[in-house]
């Protein structure tokens, strides 16, 4: 039921008046579900954030293989996508100086993760800003460790520090291969990895055709 009101693919939809009729339907079965939401109008507002991040990287990706980089509707899509990440941005501050950070018993857990998509996208010293409260939130159970992990391994390697959970990968030109960025105490990346919720580091960069081979100890 919430997936229409975040599914990308719909994004064309969202000011027909026919959409919005469906969409408060939809509101009606989700809260029949799941019981009442304590800010379900904060909750709308970041389902359409995330339908708003997700969309048109399928259109950049055909853009770019079907026409290439350098032809004029790929750079035209992508600068698209940046103004839509700066209206999420800036409309996600507003939310956040508001109402604080948005919290899974407030919107549920398909909203509060909207919150991170967005920031995600955003520049460094909105990251940064913002992590304190994203582990705040976890503490309390109401955002995901696993997003944390995430948003904690950019912000170190945005700062040139090595990264905790081996998250963030590169691209080495000299071996024309991927690589993690260094890793705090690599032997131990797996426990640190288990405890946010994330599965073993081998097959994470598996995905990359990374070999991880390095015996894994705890503490």
């Amino acid at each position: 039921t919430v997936l229409m009101m975040r599914d990308p693919d719909l994004v064309f939809l969202y000011e027909d008046d026919r959409y919005q009729a469906l969409a408060e339907k939809q509101m009606e079965k989700v809260e029949a579900a799941h019981g009442k939401y304590q800010k379900p109008e904060l909750a709308r507002t970041l389902w359409r954030m995330m339908q708003t991040d997700q969309a048109f990287y399928g259109h950049t990706r055909v853009a770019e293989a079907k026409l290439g980089r350098r032809n004029i509707m790929t750079p035209a899509i992508w600068e698209l996508k940046h103004r839509i990440n700066e209206d999420n941005q800036e409309a996600l501050v507003e939310i956040i100086e508001e109402n604080g950070w948005p919290l899974r018993s407030q919107v549920g857990g398909t909203a509060a993760s909207a919150a991170f998509l967005v920031i995600q996208h955003a520049d460094y010293e909105l990251q940064k800003r913002y992590l304190p409260m994203i582990e705040a939130a976890c503490k309390e159970g109401e955002a995901s460790w696993s997003s944390y992990a995430l948003m904690y391994d950019r912000i170190q390697t945005r700062e040139d520090k090595p990264q905790k959970y081996g998250s963030q990968v590169r691209f080495n030109p000299e071996t024309e291969t991927y690589e993690p960025f260094p890793i705090l105490e690599p032997e131990y990346v797996n426990q640190r990895r288990a405890e946010v919720g994330l599965g073993p580091i081998e097959n994470y960069l598996s995905r990359w055709d990374i070999d991880w081979e390095l015996e894994q100890k705890t503490k």
